[in-house]
């Protein structure tokens, strides 16, 4: 299961950096390097307005599918638009398809044996970005060039690769985001006053990239630069916060999250994104044969959705507020 076959081309524009805009002059003479700039510069600030702003996740559709088919399962990923954690915007505009037994007879023994466990086939369906270059031309000019050398394609296609994945993957970001929601629900603001819980708040804030990894145990590259000792109070228990003190209490909370958390999650740089380029769009189990390759059995199979990140529309938010 991938991108349809095409000449792949790297999905930084090179050498450009994004935060450069083309000075026009008149009189300049424009080259090559001009436009690929202008280029990079309006991807560039696309994709970081989409991290920084928005977040990612499947924005509507690309569902995840298993169907039964004679004696083998098929892995059906439908029509949709999702938002990579690196800003990408990926459109799928159509069904595609994967037998499990074809992925299983293409595997080498070393991938087999990180994605079969236990008689069980654990991988995920991932959904990641790529380019394709398309539509080539003549290009006059080229001394001594043959004439399939002077060729160049015109054209670059945004696209998208889908993949299974054995697990575990790396999904620190979604974990961190979840742990974050998941503070943000014990908080009570207490109108009576009494108590507050403002410093063991803050303190489960700043612990969310240790947390992530005690939880996930990656550690390269490391997350965390927090490590709060005595350890931040753990539990399903309510975070109380008087009234008086609620508005400055989550200023602070708000602040240590986008201030010091976020940039040890993901930062703004480049090097930073590479920590995660695709999402999980459901993880699958199912029992498979002990030859070689394996090939599915008979039996039940398990798809589980619940590490896929949603990114929800401005319009439904609104409903929310």
């Amino acid at each position: 299961m991938s991108v349809l076959p095409c000449k792949s081309v790297p999905t930084d524009l090179g050498v450009f950096p994004d935060y450069w805009r083309v000075n026009y002059a008149f009189g300049m003479v424009m080259g090559v390097d001009d436009f690929q700039q202008e280029q990079a510069y309006h991807v560039g600030r696309r994709h970081l307005h989409n991290r920084a702003l928005h977040g990612y996740g499947v924005a509507y559709g690309i569902s995840v599918r298993v169907e039964r088919v004679a004696t083998d399962l098929q892995v059906r990923v439908g029509a949709g638009v999702a938002v990579l954690p690196g800003g990408e915007e990926v459109e799928i505009t159509e069904d595609h398809c994967l037998r499990v037994n074809d992925w299983l007879a293409a595997r080498s023994a070393a991938e087999l044996e990180a994605a079969v466990v236990a008689g069980e086939l654990r991988v995920c369906v991932t959904l990641g970005y790529a380019e394709c270059l398309e539509r080539d031309v003549p290009v006059p000019g080229l001394p001594c060039a043959t004439e399939d050398e002077a060729r160049e394609y015109s054209r670059i296609r945004e696209s998208f690769v889908l993949r299974l994945e054995p697990r575990p993957l790396d999904q620190s970001q979604e974990l961190a985001h979840r742990r974050f929601g998941d503070i943000l629900c014990r908080v009570q603001v207490d109108p009576a006053g009494g108590p507050s819980d403002r410093d063991a708040l803050l303190c489960l804030v700043r612990d969310i990239p240790a947390w992530v990894e005690r939880t996930t145990g990656i550690t390269e590259p490391p997350v965390a630069s927090y490590h709060p000792d005595p350890p931040c109070p753990e539990g399903p228990g309510v975070l109380r916060i008087p009234a008086d003190d609620a508005d400055e209490t989550l200023q602070d909370v708000f602040r240590v999250w986008a201030s010091e958390v976020r940039t040890q999650l993901d930062g703004h740089t480049k090097h930073a994104r590479s920590r995660e380029d695709r999402i999980v769009l459901a993880c699958l189990t199912v029992p498979v044969t002990g030859g070689q390759p394996p090939k599915v059995l008979d039996g039940t199979h398990t798809l589980d959705p619940s590490m896929r990140p949603i990114l929800m529309n401005t319009r439904a938010i609104q409903e929310l507020v």
